[in-house]
């Protein structure tokens, strides 16, 4: 309730009481010409009664005060919000809880594995998201049940990973945490082997070089400057290469070939070796490639790009690496 102060006296503004004062057409003024004014004074119509006291704003506020006491407001629980009216005080607040759910985070994942289970058309991702779901809830069998429609490679990609993970987060399959440390890193390297099964070959390392005593040990040219028609050895790396189980060993074929192109990107010599084939007790991780060549003799001097061609005889996959270098002619005799 708002107050309004005139002079040294405060009034009340409230809507339904009536103004004391008088109106304009009540209030005697000048007489105006050729206008009759009444002999008898006039009579003004009775007030409205004046109320005893005049409510200040603090007093408005104790005695809302005091209405609150007599009739307080029960005090609501953490967590629960409370709507009320200023203006209606002491009566029924209006509520609107909000209470912690009693779900937990297994439930939701339960929830996820129960709609992923009874959906009309699972893809490959959508049975991949529901073995690792029931990874999560420690189901082991059922994370690694077979992926429908899956190559062979990435069926053993996905056991190996997901029972490396399950080990992990399991000290009941191996209370050592070093023993289990090992034993998930060998499930994952084997399953990195198979996965590399499924993608291109990569040939990379690729350097001109003297002499090659094993993977990634080789002594290699200073400068690729060489002249026309001089041999040398090339070296290059080799991941992703089928490992084929046999009873001799793990069985790798392969084929290389090359090819020399001149800065416009025409081809001036070319080259096939003979096909490959090695077996091991187990699946190479360090293969690599070194083969002789010549430099073409009727080549005119200048930049040039030698390209690397790899071709998995098993798989029939094929990967590409290439390395630049320079020819001068051959010195007069």
């Amino acid at each position: 309730m708002a107050t309004q102060a005139l002079g040294s006296e405060l009034r009340p503004t409230v809507s339904n009481v009536q103004s004391v004062a008088l109106t304009l057409s009540d209030r005697p003024g000048p007489p105006e010409e050729g206008r009759a004014f009444p002999t008898s004074p006039t009579t003004l119509p009775p007030q409205p009664r004046q109320p005893e006291a005049i409510l200040t704003t603090a007093a408005f506020a104790n005695s809302l005060d005091r209405a609150t006491q007599s009739n307080p407001t029960p005090k609501q629980p953490v967590g629960e919000a409370t709507v009320s009216d200023v203006s209606a005080r002491g009566a029924d607040s209006i509520t609107a809880p909000f209470r912690a759910s009693d779900e937990t985070w297994e439930s939701y994942l339960r929830q996820a594995v129960n709609s992923l289970e009874h959906s009309t058309h699972r893809d490959e991702s959508a049975e991949i998201r529901l073995r690792l779901l029931e990874l999560a809830l420690g189901n082991r069998e059922n994370a690694l049940q077979p992926i429908p429609e899956t190559s062979p490679a990435l069926q053993e990609f996905w056991s190996e990973t997901l029972f490396a993970l399950g080990l992990l987060q399991d000290s009941h399959l191996n209370p050592d945490p070093k023993l289990r440390l090992a034993e998930a890193r060998r499930h994952l390297q084997n399953g990195i082997r198979r996965l590399g099964e499924e993608c291109p070959l990569e040939v990379t390392g690729l350097a001109f070089v003297t002499s090659v005593q094993s993977w990634g040990v080789y002594e290699a040219f200073d400068k690729y400057e060489f002249t026309c028609g001089q041999k040398v050895l090339l070296y290059a790396e080799v991941e992703n290469l089928s490992a084929e189980s046999t009873p001799k060993g793990y069985r790798t074929s392969w084929r290389s070939s090359y090819q020399i192109l001149d800065s416009t990107g025409k081809e001036v010599a070319r080259y096939e070796y003979a096909p490959n084939e090695e077996y091991c007790r187990r699946p190479r991780r360090d293969f690599f490639i070194g083969c002789e060549l010549s430099f073409p003799k009727d080549v005119a001097a200048g930049r040039y790009v030698l390209r690397l061609t790899v071709v998995d005889l098993i798989s029939n996959r094929v990967g590409q690496g290439t390395i630049e270098f320079t020819l001068r002619a051959q010195p007069v005799k």
